[in-house]
C-alpha cells in the first residue's frame, strides 16, 4: 500500500514538473497573440493555468504541512483583496477581473514552483528548461541583428545601430526585461554545475548577455547592474568591480552601445518621454485616489484621458499608452492602498533574498545560486521603475518562477537560525512574525490543499520556516 502511495506521489509530481518545464519553454519561444472575444490567446494564458492545474494534484498529496512557505504571501493576499475592491468600482469590471485572475496565477505559480522544486534534481531541470528556452531566443536574436528588417529611428542610436533585438518578444524592452531574469537562472547553473555542462551554462550566459545588451534597453541595462552589485554583495563585494568592468567593455564593443547609454542624460533622452508619462500616471492617480481605476484598466482610462485632451501626450509618445513604470501603473489601476500593497509585496519578494542569504551555508552551492536569484529578483524589481515590467506577462512570469526557484532553494535553509549581520540593516534578515502561512494553515488551505500523505518522512523539513 505505501509502494503504491508513493509510485502515485512520483506521477503527481512528474506531471507537475513537466507542466512547469512546458511552460518556460513556450513563453519566451512562442509569439502572437489571438483574441477570442474578451480573451486573449498566447503563450501565457493557455500554458499557465494548464500548470496549475497539472500542479494541483501534486500540492494536494503534499498537503498543508508539507507545501513551502512563501514568505510574500500575507501582502500579496492584502493586494488580491484590495484589487477586488478596486475591481468593484472599475468601468471595466470583467476587464479588472480577468487581471486578478493573472495575478492571482501569478502568485500561485510561485507556490506550485516552490514546492515542486525543492526536490534538487527537479530545480535543476526546470533552470535548464529556462537556459535552453534562452539560448533559442538568443538564436532569433542572432537572426534578427544579422538580417535586420528595417533601420533603427528612435533617439538616441548612431548609425552603427543596425537593429535592436526583440527575440520573439515583438519588443526589445520585453525581451531584456525576459532576460533579466532568465540571465540570473542561467548564472545559477554555471556557478553550481561542474564539468561540460557548467561551460555550456556559460555560453549560454555569454550569448544572452550578447542579446541582452543589442536590446540597447537602458533601463534595463541599468536595472541589472543594481542587481549584480547587490548580488555581489551578498557573495564578495570585490566582484562587484569585476563585473561593472566586464559591462563596460562588453556596452564599448556593443556598435553604439556607450552612445546609447550616455543618451539617458541628454535633454531628449528616455527622461523626456518618461516624466510626461508618469506626471500623466500621477494625474490619474489624484483623479482616482482610494479604488483606482480597475486593475488591468490603466489603457482605457488613459485612451480616454488622451481622447479628450490630445495635448497632455507628450511628443515622441504618440501610442505609448502605458505609466512606464509597474508601481505608478498599478497605483493608478488599483489606488493609493493597493499600489502600496504592491510595493510592500515586491518589496517582502527583495527582502527574502536577505532572509534566506542569511540562513544559507556561505560557500555552498545554495548560497552561490542564491546569490544568482538575488540578481534576478532586485534587477526586475528595479526595471520596474522604468518600465511596465509586471504588465509584460511574458516577463513576469518568469519573474513568479524565479521567486518560486528562490524559495524553493532557501526552504531547508529557513528552519536554521540566521547568521547575525553585525547590526547591519537586520530587518533585512529578521523572518515576518506571519512566517508566510496564513492562507496555508487556514481552514481555506487546509480545503485546497488538505492534510496530504503520511509516507513521505524526506518531505517533512518542507513545512514552515521558524525565527
Amino acid at each position: 500500500m505505501a509502494d503504491d502511495v508513493r509510485t502515485r506521489r512520483s506521477v503527481a509530481e512528474t506531471v507537475a514538473l513537466c507542466a512547469l518545464v512546458l511552460l518556460v519553454l513556450v513563453v519566451p519561444i512562442v509569439g502572437g497573440r489571438l483574441t477570442l472575444g474578451r480573451l486573449p490567446l498566447d503563450a501565457v494564458t493557455i500554458a499557465l493555468p494548464l500548470a496549475l492545474v497539472a500542479a494541483y494534484p501534486f500540492l494536494r498529496r503534499l498537503g498543508t504541512r508539507r507545501v513551502p512557505s512563501l514568505l510574500f504571501e500575507v501582502p500579496a493576499l492584502v493586494f488580491l483583496a484590495i484589487a477586488v475592491v478596486s475591481g468593484v468600482f472599475a468601468q471595466d469590471r470583467a476587464g479588472a477581473a480577468m487581471a486578478l485572475a493573472r495575478y492571482a496565477a501569478y502568485f500561485a505559480l510561485a507556490g506550485a514552483v516552490s514546492a515542486v522544486c525543492v526536490r534538487p534534481a527537479n530545480r535543476r531541470i526546470l533552470s535548464w528548461a529556462v537556459a535552453g528556452a534562452t539560448a533559442v531566443t538568443v538564436g532569433q536574436a542572432a537572426v534578427q541583428y544579422l538580417r535586420p528588417g528595417q533601420a533603427v529611428a528612435s533617439f538616441g542610436f548612431s548609425d552603427a545601430v543596425a537593429a535592436r533585438v526583440i527575440g520573439s518578444f515583438g519588443n526589445p524592452n520585453g525581451y531584456a526585461e525576459y532576460l533579466v531574469v532568465a540571465l540570473a537562472i542561467a548564472v545559477s547553473l554555471a556557478l553550481t554545475e561542474r564539468g561540460a555542462r557548467r561551460w555550456i551554462a556559460w555560453v549560454i550566459v555569454a550569448g544572452g548577455l550578447v542579446a541582452f545588451a543589442l536590446t540597447y534597453t537602458r533601463g534595463s541595462w541599468l536595472a541589472l547592474l543594481v542587481g549584480v552589485l547587490v548580488a555581489s554583495a551578498v557573495v564578495d563585494i570585490r566582484w562587484s568591480v569585476a563585473f561593472a568592468a566586464a559591462g563596460a567593455a562588453l556596452l564599448a564593443v556593443v556598435p553604439g552601445g556607450i552612445a546609447r547609454l550616455t543618451s539617458i542624460f541628454a535633454a531628449k533622452g528616455g527622461a523626456s518621454v518618461r516624466l510626461p508619462l508618469w506626471h500623466m500616471a500621477l494625474d490619474m492617480i489624484e483623479l482616482h485616489p482610494i479604488a483606482g481605476v480597475g486593475l488591468g484598466g490603466y489603457l482605457r482610462a488613459l485612451t480616454a484621458q488622451v481622447s479628450a485632451t490630445p495635448a497632455i501626450l507628450p511628443r515622441g509618445a504618440e501610442g505609448v499608452f502605458t505609466a512606464h513604470d509597474s508601481y505608478l501603473m498599478v497605483m493608478a489601476e488599483t489606488g493609493v492602498p493597493g499600489g502600496l500593497a504592491f510595493v510592500w509585496l515586491v518589496t517582502r519578494v527583495v527582502r527574502s533574498c536577505g532572509m534566506y542569504a542569511a540562513r544559507l551555508v556561505r560557500g555552498s552551492m545554495d548560497w552561490l545560486r542564491h546569490a544568482a536569484f538575488t540578481a534576478g529578483i532586485i534587477a526586475f524589481a528595479a526595471n520596474a521603475v522604468t518600465d511596465n515590467t509586471f504588465q509584460n506577462p511574458r516577463g513576469a512570469t518568469l519573474f513568479w518562477v524565479l521567486a518560486g526557484l528562490m524559495a524553493a532553494n532557501g526552504a531547508l535553509a529557513a528552519a536554521a537560525p540566521a547568521v547575525e549581520s553585525g547590526g547591519r540593516l537586520p530587518w533585512m534578515w529578521r523572518l515576518p512574525a506571519t512566517h508566510g502561512r496564513v492562507l496555508v494553515d487556514s481552514p481555506v488551505g487546509a480545503f485546497v490543499f488538505g492534510p496530504g500523505v503520511s509516507d513521505a518522512p524526506d518531505l517533512e523539513p518542507w513545512a514552515g520556516v521558524s525565527r
